[in-house]
This record gives C-alpha cells, structure tokens and sequence, in this order.
C-alpha cells in the first residue's frame, strides 16, 4: 500500500501549502531531522495511518535531550503542531499498536508561509 497525501491553508485567494509525496506504512521507528519550531519557523508532525494506530512521538533538542513525549491517536491523516520550541532538532515516531504509519514534518517559515517537507529516515 501507498498512501499520500495534501496539507494547506485555505485563503480567501485560494489554498496554499504542499503535497505529501507517497511513502509505504511502515511500524519501523522513524527519525524526522532538521526540525525547527520557534519564533522564525513552526512545526506541524503528521502521521498518515490506514489504520487506527497509537504512535509514540518523542522530541529531541539538538544535544539530544528528550524535551518532549506524547502518544498520539493516528488514523488517515493525522497534523499536529509540535508543542515545544525547538531548535535544528529531530523528532522519533514509533507504532505502539495498530498498523503501520507514514511520519513527515512540514516545518513553515512564519514569515512567507513557505512550507518545507521533511521525510522520515
């Protein structure tokens, strides 16, 4: 299975933000870098998931200190801001229970709204 998918904003001009390329449920632990969530960038995490699955997302400063932990409900597609600051960090996805997941980040300049896709290793 292949599953993919769109995340934007809608805006009275139309819609802006960006495609989701494909990528292969997997429940292997999966590691997101190059992540970045204060005040000039902002983070969201999304977990594409066919099925209803229990993911443990852990965040990690650029020392690698665990800074934060969550599990989180994940079915079809799941985006949630990252709710820590955090500076040139990495984030970990791991499937507790239920099938495989499909992790990214979309981290978004705060200024222009450009967004950046990030894949999971």
């Amino acid at each position: 299975m292949i599953v993919t998918s769109r995340t934007f904003t809608t805006t009275a001009g139309g819609t802006f933000g960006q495609f989701i390329p494909p990528g292969t449920p997997s429940t292997q632990l999966a590691t997101l870098i190059g992540i970045e969530n204060d005040d000039a960038f902002r983070t969201n995490i999304g977990l594409i998931a066919p099925a209803a699955s229990t993911v443990r997302v852990i965040a990690y400063d650029a020392n690698g200190n665990e800074v934060w932990r969550s599990d989180v409900a994940a079915e079809g597609l799941t985006q949630f801001p990252l709710p820590v600051t955090l500076a040139m960090g990495r984030v970990t996805a791991q499937v507790m229970s239920g099938g495989g997941v499909v992790p990214y980040a979309s981290v978004v300049d705060n200024q222009s709204g450009d967004p950046i896709y990030i894949p999971a290793q």
